[in-house]
């Protein structure tokens, strides 16, 4: 369940105006790329994705929590690439409201006009990026140029600048996480679970660097056509396999452990 942000999140969209940042119409639009994707059994995570863009929007040292609709669209898409999710990002970079399809002439105005409207920074630092950006498009031979192209040459030369020093926190504070795959999991667990999870009646999902976390999954349809399950089926029928089920997943849990 999405709770409401206790931080004032506002979107800078690409007309102009101001919206309040909606993390449960950005949860729903994630949810339709995940259904077009073919993806229905991860549609829990797009309440993960963003909870977790509110995350980093309400913890940035901006002074004022205002992010262009380039930006939004941007943390999604990199955290749907990182989590292997790349279909889905996909979908979503063509489905997304921020998508900007006008082209601009490539001027020094019009180029510092774009980034002042989407990106944060002082006036000094967006003149330089102003400047870096139209050069850039000048060596393309870029006459003409979307905005969103703008913006991320202009962050590219932003990344590329010195960060100011800042405190990090001590390694100690820190939980300590390991990140494993699939077959090291299933090397660890008896022949017959290792069947169960090969037969897809158990699965193994959602390993990622994003979030500390494994789901183990358990397909009811598919060990009904594993162990033979025929009508009429009773609770006495099925406890036997249900125990061997239980079993394997405990196992398996106790291998990824």
């Amino acid at each position: 369940m999405i709770k409401s942000s206790e931080h004032a999140i506002s979107i800078l969209e690409h007309d102009g105006t101001r919206t309040p940042f909606d993390p449960v119409g950005l949860r729903d639009l994630l949810i339709r790329c995940f259904l077009d994707a073919g993806q229905r059994e991860n549609c829990y995570f797009a309440e993960d994705i963003a909870l977790a863009v509110e995350y980093a929007f309400a913890h940035s040292t901006r002074p004022e929590l205002t992010f262009g609709r380039p930006e939004l669209d941007e943390a999604v898409v990199r955290i749907l690439e990182d989590t292997g999710l790349a279909a889905v990002a996909e979908l979503y970079r063509h489905g997304s409201p921020g998508t900007l399809r006008v082209e601009c002439a490539v001027d020094r105005n019009t180029v510092s006009a774009v980034l002042r409207k989407f990106l944060a920074g002082s006036e000094k630092r967006l003149n330089q990026l102003a400047d870096k950006t139209v050069a850039a498009l000048t060596q393309l031979e870029i006459a003409n140029a979307a905005p969103s192209l703008m913006v991320e040459l202009a962050r590219h030369y932003e990344a590329t600048a010195p960060l100011p020093a800042v405190s990090l926190p001590s390694p100690q504070s820190d939980p300590e996480y390991f990140q494993i795959n699939t077959a090291s999991i299933l090397a660890g667990v008896s022949e017959s679970t290792r069947e169960l999870h090969s037969k897809g009646v158990l699965k193994v999902e959602n390993i990622s660097r994003l979030f500390p976390s494994i789901r183990l999954y358990c397909f009811g349809s598919r060990a009904a056509d594993f162990f033979g399950w025929q009508p009429p089926v009773t609770e006495l029928a099925l406890l036997g396999d249900l125990l061997t089920l239980g079993k394997a997943l405990e196992e398996t849990r106790s291998a990824a452990l």
